[in-house]
């Protein structure tokens, strides 16, 4: 009785032209357009990136480019070093890509996120809560035409006001996101499956994206970023609230593009890449992210009229 194991069923090919599109991305000799919309495919066709997956896992896409670019290996050999040193840096680059995927897949997010509006000044927030109409503590702006007397302690107030913004943050995380949340200043709700390391990009102008937040380790739970709407600051008979107003909308932007990127904590990290700092668009920076090992979430502020 022959003790063979039986042979193993062959996986699925790649198609022809998506097979010279991984390969000619590994060598670095897409241009930038080109290369930028294959990096959307592969966030956006589940089957194309589970496959070009697999391929890298059992190592199957370098063989496969060798037998089908005997001609362009015979042409790199002439290359400067300094076009191997950048197909190097992308082919690197694409494995960051998939070993991100693998461990995250874009099918099961580790976070939800979503945006709360919020205000210029301390009083303009609590008048637009009713459970907190007229309190006063410490703190607080003064009103237009005088200022209101104190009538509960920072602590408490603080206690209080707690209450209503993660009520608030637990219904932007429960209801379906708008097409876009028209606010001056707004804050980003956040629930974490894992500990996570956090970052929150906008795409000020096309070409300039700024990072507004980021946080190495952040705990699993809920979350506001950049920060809860009030704080205690000073001590004793100086003790008082601050408010914290969050992330303004820029003047005259129009709409402004968030992208909230999570990956797990631990992960390597760097600085913003020059793709992220290029992008023109949300998918742009959301591709440039993901290959950083970042699950992300785009969202849209409106600048109010």
């Amino acid at each position: 009785m022959s003790s063979a194991l039986p042979p193993r069923p062959r996986r699925a090919d790649l198609p022809e032209d998506d097979l010279a599109l991984c390969v000619a991305y590994l060598d670095g000799l897409l241009p930038q357009e080109q290369q930028l919309d294959f990096e959307r495919r592969l966030t956006a066709e589940p089957e194309l990136a589970a496959r070009v997956r697999r391929l890298l896992e059992t190592d199957e896409l370098l063989r496969e480019a060798a037998q089908q670019t005997q001609r362009q290996s015979e042409r790199a050999r002439r290359r400067t070093p300094w076009v191997w040193a950048f197909a190097l840096a992308a082919a690197a680059g694409l494995l960051i890509w998939a070993a991100a995927s693998i461990v995250a897949p874009r099918g099961e997010p580790t976070f939800v996120a979503a945006l709360a509006a919020s205000h210029e000044g301390a009083r303009e927030w609590v008048q637009s809560h009713e459970q907190l109409a007229g309190l006063s503590t410490p703190g607080l702006e003064s009103l237009r035409g005088g200022g209101a007397e104190s009538n509960v302690a920072p602590e408490r107030f603080l206690e209080l006001a707690g209450e209503v913004e993660r009520a608030q943050l637990q219904r932007a995380l429960a209801a379906p996101a708008p097409a876009a949340l028209e606010a001056g200043y707004f804050v980003v709700p956040l629930r974490l499956s894992e500990r996570s390391e956090v970052v929150v990009v906008a795409l000020t102008a096309p070409g300039r994206a700024e990072r507004l937040y980021e946080a190495a380790d952040l705990a699993p739970g809920e979350h506001v970023l950049p920060a809860p709407r009030f704080a205690l600051v000073g001590e004793g008979p100086a003790l008082r609230v601050r408010f914290q107003r969050g992330f303004l909308t820029p003047v005259g932007c129009g709409e402004l593009p968030v992208v909230v990127a999570v990956r797990r904590a631990g992960s390597p990290s760097g600085g913003a890449t020059l793709e992220e700092r290029g992008a023109r668009d949300s998918a742009q920076l959301e591709a440039a992210l993901r290959a950083q090992g970042f699950q992300t979430r785009a969202l849209t502020v409106r600048e109010p009229r």
